[in-house]
């Protein structure tokens, strides 16, 4: 996945009400292919981290298109394992 995704450490992102949160990139790792982010709302002091995964633009792979939540709790699972190591550590 492409290093300008994460330039900017700071992402807008829309929560269910339709309001506009900015979070902050913390980490990104790679699984089976895919890009994940781990998230803090960049107004918030909270410890709790949130995980999304990276949907590329399939014009251009280097371009983010979006991101998703884990839907499949196993991919989730593993993937928060790997956040939890490597942000604990």
């Amino acid at each position: 996945m492409a290093e300008n995704i994460y330039e900017e450490n700071i992402v807008p992102l829309i929560d269910e009400e339709g309001n506009e949160v900015k979070f902050e990139i913390i980490g990104n790792t790679e699984y089976e292919g895919a890009t994940y982010l781990a998230l803090i709302p960049a107004e918030d002091d909270s410890e709790e981290y949130f995980i999304l995964k990276v949907v590329a633009s399939e014009d251009d792979p280097d371009e983010l298109e979006d991101l998703i939540e884990i839907e499949d709790d196993e991919e989730f699972q593993k993937v928060a394992d790997i956040f939890d190591e490597m942000l604990n550590a």
